[in-house]
């Protein structure tokens, strides 16, 4: 399901990026407070692999790894 969902929407982004008239162009999203759209937002960065979210996630992958092994390493010395 997620598929078809993700090939419709990349069609549709085709779409947009070949009709547009401007260089760039701005989504809003509002809604009532809680209503996940950070969330929504985070996961677009993600998935469309922004650089500065792709190179967020490569910090964040190299502190809990290095937290891991530091980590391993003090309870293995109990």
């Amino acid at each position: 399901m997620f598929q078809k969902l993700e090939l419709k929407s990349l069609k549709e982004l085709e779409s947009l990026k070949n009709n547009e008239e401007w260089e760039n162009f701005t989504i809003a999203f509002y809604g009532e407070t809680g209503a996940r759209k950070s969330t929504l937002i985070e996961c677009l960065r993600m998935f469309f692999k922004e650089q500065s979210k792709v190179v967020q996630q490569e910090r964040f992958k190299r502190l809990y790894s290095t937290y891991q092994n530091n980590y391993q390493n003090d309870e293995r010395k109990k």
